[in-house]
């Protein structure tokens, strides 16, 4: 759909008015009665002899010089083709907001029981529940092999025995499909302590996700599976085939502020539960969130107008080359 970008400049239009008026004040010869016109017939014929266009220059340049006008103003314009079906990307709430523009629809209304084994986590815990089939299990790191879950979420009891040191924000948070020992291992970063949130490449665990202006206080590196996000060059978000390891706490970081946090969360239940989401699909529901500091990522991701400016440009220096090449040939 072709839309007008700086349509004030239209005005310019009526200075077609003013080059039409210059025409028409031109200096015109007085007929005058002359004996013969013998002498001067023979000089008119050899100035249109060497002129051949001499009697169109009047009607020549004119609409050379209307159509130029027409072209500057045009580009002044700033026409744009835009779309008239913008992307929409679903935009999922803060986890302590109130409102939820994030509907999930399911076929299979199949319980999906999650446990939940560590600190109490808000964050975590509501990002769980956006599907209405998930109940969350809160137990310990030692019962967790005794709960009978699809989906254990756990801080590594290697890493749980050092809640009592300094490094106890040094811990994994670990989605997997069997209790127990992770599948991955994890060290200690060499660049530091904190740092930004990076994506790594395409992964099915960042989908819609850009992690803008998201820190982390402190981390560990996932040793194994293949890197989804990245801290100071240094893998943070892991995965193999059953299990994802976050090497941060999300409290230690502004992600949970973040819309990105339970489009994360939600991809990690998809990429680790498929045969639950098989049926599912999101779907926008328009009574959404306030953005807050972050803004809608539709809007950067929607298609931006092309505009076509430059093409209207290029005609009006066209014409203007043309009008000076026709005034210098008759002149």
């Amino acid at each position: 759909m072709l839309k007008w970008l700086q349509p004030g400049f239209a005005w310019g239009f009526t200075a077609a008015g003013g080059i039409i008026l210059l025409y028409l004040l031109r200096r015109r010869h007085m007929p005058r009665g002359v004996p013969s016109t013998l002498l001067w017939q023979e000089v008119i014929r050899e100035q249109e002899a060497s002129h051949p266009f001499q009697k169109l220059k009047r009607h020549i340049l004119l609409p050379i010089q209307l159509l130029a006008l027409s072209a500057l103003v045009l580009a002044l314009m700033r026409p744009a083709m835009v779309p008239e079906k913008p992307a929409e990307v679903p935009t999922v709430p803060p986890a302590d907001s109130q409102e939820e523009p994030l509907a999930w629809r399911e076929a299979d209304t199949t319980p999906v029981r999650i446990a939940v084994a560590g600190a109490d986590s808000v964050f975590l815990e509501t990002a769980l529940k956006l599907r209405p089939s998930v109940t969350v299990l809160r137990t310990t790191t030692e019962e967790m092999a005794s709960a009978e879950a699809d989906l254990y979420v756990y801080v590594p009891e290697t890493a749980a025995e050092a809640e009592s040191g300094e490094d106890s924000a040094r811990a994994p948070l670990v989605f997997s499909r069997t209790p127990g020992s992770p599948l991955l291992s994890w060290r200690t970063p060499e660049n530091g302590e904190e740092g930004s949130l990076s994506l790594y490449g395409r992964s099915p665990l960042t989908e819609q996700i850009t992690f803008r202006d998201t820190a982390v206080r402190t981390y560990v590196i996932p040793v194994g599976g293949k890197t989804a996000a990245t801290v100071n060059g240094d893998p943070v978000i892991a995965y193999t085939a059953g299990e994802v390891m976050l090497g941060f706490d999300p409290q230690d970081s502004n992600l949970p502020m973040k819309y990105d946090f339970p489009i994360l969360i939600q991809n990690i239940l998809s990429y680790l539960m498929p045969e639950t989401v098989s049926a599912l699909s999101r779907e926008t529901v328009e009574e959404g969130a306030d953005p807050g500091e972050e803004p809608a990522r539709a809007g950067e991701e929607a298609e931006q107008p092309r505009e076509l400016g430059w093409i209207f440009a290029l005609v009006f220096l066209g014409l203007l080359t043309l009008e000076y090449g026709v005034s210098r040939y008759v002149g």
